[in-house]
């Protein structure tokens, strides 16, 4: 099982709200069971910009909850399959193993410590199930998470096992056409900056202006920005760089396999770097926008250099949306032509702000207004996501 830090478990009896006891996983991801509590169910809520696993870098970036029935036996772990089980009342751990061809004593306990043969495949499958789980159980379709389990299990014996791929160094993601692809494991800061170019740019009107867009590569030790070089190092989620005399350190508060956001820690901007061959941005539909809320975070920082960490929420319905910042509600309309969605400020005596979306990963879309007048924005869907990136930046700018 991998280790998590900063879960939420809640200890459940029967199936009442609310629920009896919450506990906090310690720095080791366990969870201590009070004694009194020996039959029942525990739900784990790993929760985006709070929990991290460490099977990737800093915190997760998509909420969900697993459970498992508590079990006075060891190993008592709680898994995607331990979820499984429990959200299908009408399967044994048993018939999941045999559905999926693994080992029941495998799946059933400590996975990542395993010695056993099927042990790299196991939790390969399991990194790619967590990312199929609800924010809440209850809103999962238990016979869909059995269906995409077993085509994600077909995919690594075909498309990775049989092609001779070592397990360990990738991870599974299900893209927006509901394609299952494959990419490499990123567990370190240092294998996201070293696989490749990358592209950076900040987030701040002013520095952008100034820099633009700019292709930087980094490899052993050596950094190469558009051809004035560097040396680095790399201390946990620290970057520190070096020119000459001059050194500057950035502070990472996101890393996904396609992007990541930092902060430098003398200038307080924040800052992206994507990998060169991002995939082409999907474009919204109205579908994808009606009735939904969205975390509009960006430096309100206009031509200063000074930033100014800013974060709104937008709720769209079919006409209208709301618009709220710390506290104020506003309501305007607003309208989706081809590729730019227009936030009709006319109303508020402004121009309206026309975006484009410009780059994105499976977790935030980056889009830029078309006139260039307004800032480049990030927009998450994931509320804890969005509330830990912009705590994280205002703390980097105290």
């Amino acid at each position: 099982m991998a280790q998590y830090l900063g879960l939420q478990a809640d200890c459940i009896t029967d199936s009442v709200w609310p629920y009896d006891v919450t506990i906090d996983s310690n720095s080791n991801g366990f969870i201590v069971i009070p004694e009194s509590y020996t039959a029942g169910q525990v739900v784990v809520s790993a929760i985006a910009g709070q929990t991290s696993d460490n099977d990737g870098v800093g915190f997760i970036a998509q909420s969900y909850q697993m459970v498992a029935d508590i079990s006075v036996d060891t190993p008592n772990v709680i898994t995607p399959y331990t979820t499984l089980d429990a959200l299908d009342t009408d399967k044994t751990m048993a018939d999941i193993a045999n559905d999926l061809g693994l080992d029941q004593e495998l799946i059933s306990g400590d996975y990542v410590a395993s010695a056993a043969a099927e042990q790299a495949q196991v939790h390969l499958l399991a990194r790619a199930l967590v990312t199929q789980l609800s924010k809440q159980k209850e809103d999962n379709d238990t016979s869909e998470l059995i269906k995409q389990a077993t085509k994600i299990n077909d995919y690594i014996k075909v498309d990775l096992i049989n092609e001779g791929m070592d397990l360990d160094l990738n991870n599974i993601f299900i893209d927006k056409e509901g394609e299952i692809k494959h990419r490499r494991l990123i567990t370190s800061l240092s294998d996201f900056l070293e696989e490749g170019e990358l592209t950076q740019f900040s987030l701040n009107s002013s520095y952008f202006n100034d820099e633009g867009v700019r292709a930087v590569t980094f490899s052993n030790g050596e950094a190469d920005l558009e051809g004035n070089i560097a040396t680095y190092t790399i201390a946990g989620n620290q970057l520190t760089t070096s020119f000459g005399s001059e050194q500057e350190t950035d502070q990472f508060i996101y890393v996904s396999n396609d992007l990541s956001l930092s902060v430098p820690l003398a200038d307080k901007d924040l800052t992206v770097l994507h990998k060169s061959e991002i995939d082409e941005t999907k474009f919204w539909t109205e579908d994808d926008l009606i009735g939904e809320t969205f975390y509009f975070v960006f430096d309100d920082s206009a031509d200063s250099k000074i930033p100014d960490p800013s974060m709104v929420t937008v709720s769209f319905s079919e006409s209208t949306l709301t618009m709220t910042e710390e506290g104020q509600e506003i309501t305007l309309g607003w309208s989706l032509q081809g590729e730019e969605l227009t936030l009709k400020l006319s109303a508020l005596g402004e121009n309206d702000l026309v975006y484009s979306q410009y780059i994105s990963d499976n977790n935030m879309v980056l889009v830029k207004s078309v006139d260039g007048q307004g800032p480049l924005t990030l927009v998450l869907k994931d509320e804890n996501l969005a509330r830990n990136i912009i705590s994280e930046w205002l703390l980097l700018n105290k």
